[in-house]
């Protein structure tokens, strides 16, 4: 039950972290956080990430499909850079005039 507690704290914080850059500083900033404070914290201290990633929550269909640690950090990291890439995405759109009749009658 702690380890459970535990990753959630940290996932909850990593998330704000990365949402806080985002909305603070650029989505260019966000996405470099997303990708290397996992990768840091595991050139770091490698026994601790690995364990703390290779942490079994529950195992689905009578124990064949095992839900890791990992498998939530890789949940976070597509959920967070499809948010990160929308965001780029409308503020390249808007940036460009929002297509306000470039070609419409």
């Amino acid at each position: 039950m702690n380890m459970i507690i535990l990753s959630a704290i940290l996932y909850l914080v990593y998330i704000a972290l990365v949402f806080t850059l985002l909305i603070r500083f650029s989505s260019f900033v966000a996405a470099i956080a997303l990708l290397a404070i996992p990768i840091l914290l595991t050139l770091i201290s490698p026994e601790r990430s690995i364990a703390f990633l290779a942490h079994q929550h529950l195992a689905l269909g009578n124990g064949m499909l095992p839900v890791n640690n990992l498998h939530i950090l890789l949940f976070i990291w597509s959920s967070l850079l499809a948010i990160i890439l929308y965001t780029e995405f409308i503020t390249w759109y808007l940036g460009r005039g929002g297509g306000e009749g470039e070609g419409s009658a």
